[in-house]
């Protein structure tokens, strides 16, 4: 079998292109810190730190909702920010949920893992014309719905599929098809 080199939409490898890039280069930074963080690692933190603002209980399945990954995904990184003493873990015995809270030095790596966000960020911000800039990220914003749209629409689908002749799917179709 032949492998297709005609990419039907070009501009994918562009955008693929330019978020390697971007990703090569938070990464690096990021690598480089100390204590040495990855790009999810990061995001962990920042979602701890977000919930503590909200006054929220944070966990590892929430987080990988948020973030778009799934909870075992997250089950390295969370071990190795524990290690390194930037969160602590709350296990419970009762229930699967553990309980994530940033520690002193977590706080800390946030900080620092954010200020490289800026500076790469800024960078790439500074040198886009603001024009080209706007139009960007309202696309990343509009594509990130429609994903978000699709896995919703998926699960949905795959939920109905699981009910089978159970009397909740009739009621889930008719209400699917006045909406």
């Amino acid at each position: 079998m032949a492998i297709r080199n005609d990419i039907p939409y070009p501009a994918f490898d562009e955008l693929l292109l330019f978020c390697n890039r971007l990703y090569g280069a938070f990464d690096g930074a990021l690598k480089k810190s100390s204590p040495r963080l990855t790009i999810t690692g990061l995001q962990v933190l920042t979602e701890i730190a977000k919930s503590v603002e909200s006054r929220t209980e944070c966990t590892q399945a929430q987080i990988a909702r948020t973030i778009g990954v799934t909870p075992s995904s997250l089950v390295t990184t969370i071990r190795s920010l524990e290690t390194k003493g930037l969160v602590v873990v709350e296990r419970s015995e009762v229930f699967k949920k553990h309980k994530l809270e940033l520690t002193k030095l977590g706080h800390r790596a946030l900080r620092r893992g954010l200020v490289i966000r800026d500076i790469i960020l800024e960078s790439f911000h500074d040198d886009l014309p603001s024009d080209d800039r706007r139009k960007f990220f309202a696309s990343a914003r509009m594509a990130n719905r429609t994903f978000d749209q699709k896995v919703t629409t998926e699960h949905q689908d795959k939920y109905l599929k699981s009910l089978k002749k159970h009397s909740t799917r009739a009621r889930v179709l008719k209400a699917r098809s006045k909406g």
